[in-house]
């Protein structure tokens, strides 16, 4: 392993329609891939698999009605061309990016460069997550000025959204449990590790919802 980053918090962008509860999200097409899917059929959406550069032309011709997203994405996928509302529901918190080599080829290199691509492994997950924090801001920038409504959802809504996706991080949990994968201890730590940081370092969202 390289290195690790994470685009951070992704939420839900639509086209025609806004989302200001589980009953407006039931049966909308909207864009996800992997577990993301998973959780958008939790709430009674439909996940779509698109692969990301295909998605601007789903939306653009009407395939889906949304995306799950980063915000990002407004900016550097162009999503925001398409957007008219965001629904600001933490979908997913730590979409993970990685860089590997092969074990083989790892080993292959003689310790000299070994060294160099460790000390530019290590700085790199910093500059993409300083990278991320400058295109999150353009992306909220370009909502405000292009009239995006952004949409945060009551804390008794948001509680139905987060007890319809618990049956998704059951079903993780249960199938990375039976290969012999550590999975609740995983999210335990996961968990603690949110409550502790969190709140001293927010998410680039909290930030401008806090504006």
């Amino acid at each position: 392993m390289l290195w690790v980053a994470s685009p951070g918090s992704a939420h839900i962008g639509t086209i025609a329609k806004a989302v200001r509860n589980l009953e407006d999200i039931k049966g909308m097409e909207i864009r996800g891939s992997g577990i993301t899917k998973d959780a958008l059929d939790a709430l009674g959406a439909v996940g779509v698999a698109i692969p990301m550069p295909e998605t601007p032309i789903a939306l653009q011709k009407g395939i889906v009605d949304g995306a799950a997203h980063a915000l990002e994405t407004i900016v550097t996928e162009k999503f925001g061309d398409y957007f008219k509302y965001n629904t600001i529901c933490y979908i997913y918190s730590a979409f993970r990016f990685h860089a590997a080599m092969n074990l083989q080829t790892w080993n292959s290199l003689p310790p000299d460069i070994q060294k160099i691509v460790g000390e530019i492994s290590d700085t790199y997950a910093q500059k993409h997550g300083e990278l991320m924090d400058v295109n999150h801001e353009r992306g909220w920038q370009f909502m405000l000025d292009n009239n995006i409504e952004v949409i945060r959802l009551a804390p008794e809504e948001y509680a139905r959204w987060t007890e319809a996706w618990k049956p998704v991080r059951d079903k993780w949990v249960a199938n990375m449990s039976a290969k012999g994968l550590p999975a609740q201890e995983y999210v335990d730590l996961a968990v603690e590790l949110l409550a502790k940081y969190y709140p001293k370092y927010p998410d680039s969202v909290s930030k401008y919802l806090a504006e």
